[in-house]
């Protein structure tokens, strides 16, 4: 009989060990990938790539301390990093673009200078790379002060837009312009006349002071 339990639970466990097993290949495969990071800068800003093609659902983040966000889908895989800037930035001056071969920000520094590294924890990160189209160092800007930003057209660029839940990139000013044409719609139906006589709104409950009328029978 122990022979026989002992037979019955062996490929019980066989079966719950693959089964476990199944769920962590599946946690894994579900999981974003992170994507390549390429960068570069100048006294004032700093170019930032991420390395994905046709990207879809982009959800894109830049707070004033440095912390800049991503998360979407490139060719059905998903994506995602959080990066946490060495220095703080001005979000508001800051850019961004979706493009066919990569996710492109435009950081523009709080304060002027070069950085010594791109990210405020120190050491190696396997995901990031030197942008080499526009690598250029401090003393190399001076000489060329006219050389252009590569791959970085400012016109196809959009401002960050934090009043809106990202999600929607590529729209976001036409979100808002619909949002506060509704808002204005609301407000002139809402809002009363200011030329307009109110009427006080008689209490119910206040005893009345007027004589009843007769009649005049």
């Amino acid at each position: 009989e122990a022979v026989f339990q002992g037979e019955e639970s062996f490929p019980r466990r066989v079966v719950l060990t693959f089964a476990a097993f199944h769920t962590e290949i599946h946690k894994m495969s579900a999981a974003p990938r992170t994507p390549t990071v390429l960068w570069a800068q100048r006294e004032d800003r700093l170019f930032i790539t991420l390395d994905l093609q046709a990207v879809e659902n982009a959800e894109l983040g830049l707070t004033a301390e440095g912390k800049l966000s991503f998360k979407g889908d490139s060719k059905g895989v998903p994506y995602a990093i959080d990066l946490e800037l060495l220095h703080p930035v001005d979000e508001k001056e800051s850019k961004y673009s979706v493009e066919a071969r990569g996710v492109k920000f435009l950081v523009m520094k709080s304060s002027p200078g070069f950085w010594e590294r791109l990210l405020k924890e120190s050491g190696r990160h396997n995901f990031l790379r030197a942008d080499w189209d526009l690598w250029m160092d401090e003393d190399d800007e001076e000489e060329d002060a006219g050389a252009g930003y590569g791959g970085f057209d400012m016109g196809d660029m959009q401002n960050f837009d934090m009043s809106s839940l990202l999600g929607n990139a590529g729209n976001f000013e036409e979100d808002d312009e619909e949002q506060d044409s509704d808002d204005e719609a609301i407000t002139e139906v809402d809002k009363p006349a200011t030329d307009a006589p109110v009427e006080p709104i008689p209490d119910p409950t206040a005893p009345r002071t007027g004589k009843a009328e007769t009649s005049s029978d």
